[in-house]
């Protein structure tokens, strides 16, 4: 009797470790499958983004915005200005993932 108690609290043990691991493993995947996902949709947004850029800066009405207002020649510039964005600055916040999602700015 006592022998069949103990098998069977061995097998109960047994069960429950599986239950476990395959749980852990079940977890395991979703936290790739998540990261996998942020990464994509984090690729796609930064392609989406530099699309964008490209787009705009051979446009003739962008050159004003292609780079930094020099602030040599327009030293009140960042008086009237303060938060000034030029298109060199966001290409490099796009390639520095700086961007997380659309509504960043």
């Amino acid at each position: 009797k006592t022998f069949d108690a103990f098998k069977k609290i061995k097998e109960k043990l047994k069960k429950e470790k599986e239950k476990k691991l395959v749980a852990e493993q079940k977890s395991s995947e979703e936290i790739h499958k998540t990261f996998e996902l942020a990464f994509l949709n984090t690729n796609l947004l930064k392609r989406s983004l530099n699309i964008i850029i490209n787009n705009i800066e051979y446009a003739i009405e962008a050159q004003p915005f292609r780079q930094p207002v020099s602030l040599e020649i327009y030293p009140d510039y960042l008086d009237k200005i303060k938060k000034p964005m030029d298109l060199a600055t966001m290409a490099t916040k796009i390639e520095n993932g700086e961007y997380n999602n659309k509504q960043q700015k």
